[in-house]
């Protein structure tokens, strides 16, 4: 049994789909400025955990509004998830940023862990930053091997 070979244009269909789904997956996630952080009830750090290949530090931050964590929610977002945290390190700063996306099956409006890797022991001045702002101090951690 042959089969008949497929037409071209299905083959281009089918990459025009695949890239406009990338493209509005790329789209949808969105790193939040610190007034959206506030505005959806803030932002608090734990103490971070020694894991294996680095250091897990946790995020108490919840994007639906509905949570008062540090500050009271002003804004209710039903339709977004906590896509992921992520930290950057620069010299003994550690910059943490949200980034949100709309609400998939299965997604969480609490935001994850931050992953910051194997650093050297010391103390970190912690910050809030979000492209195009200025810096906002959350705090200190403190990482002893």
């Amino acid at each position: 049994m042959t089969r008949s070979p497929r037409p071209p244009w299905l083959a281009r269909a089918a990459l025009v789909t695949i890239v406009a789904t990338l493209l509005a997956s790329a789209a949808a996630a969105q790193e939040q400025p610190w007034s959206f952080v506030q505005a959806a009830g803030g932002l608090k750090i734990g103490k971070p955990l020694r894991r294996p290949h680095g250091w897990v530090v946790p995020v108490t931050a919840d994007v639906s509004g509905l949570t008062s964590i540090t500050t009271q929610p002003r804004k209710i977002n039903p339709a977004l998830v906590c896509r992921e945290t992520k930290a950057q390190l620069e010299g003994q700063a550690i910059y943490i940023t949200l980034v949100t996306g709309s609400a998939p099956a299965g997604g969480a409006s609490r935001c994850p862990p931050v992953f910051i890797g194997n650093v050297m022991a010391g103390s970190y001045a912690v910050f809030y930053r979000a492209p195009g702002q200025a810096p906002v101090a959350l705090g200190e951690l403190v990482l002893a091997h």
